[in-house]
């Protein structure tokens, strides 16, 4: 949020290299289509507690979005 086009690309290409080596890495985002996007596995997180994981080749965006939308609802 609030980054300017050029160090929103450095930023990509350093995850994207980070994560191509042998390590992991851990990004959190309220943008899902970007998270989907960076992401092999997908962790939904709601009020501290992770109440969705799965590796993004089980999930289509649409998928996403509506898995987003139900667990993100849960006890409100």
């Amino acid at each position: 949020v609030g980054l300017d086009p050029h160090v929103s690309t450095v930023v990509m290409d350093v995850l994207c290299n980070t994560s191509a080596g042998s390590r992991t890495v851990v990004m959190t985002t309220h943008n899902l289509e970007r998270g989907f996007e960076l992401g092999d596995d997908i962790a939904i997180i709601n009020r501290g507690k992770i109440v969705y994981h799965a590796p993004k080749l089980e999930l289509s965006k649409i998928n996403f979005q509506r898995m987003y939308d139900r667990y993100t609802e849960m006890g409100e």
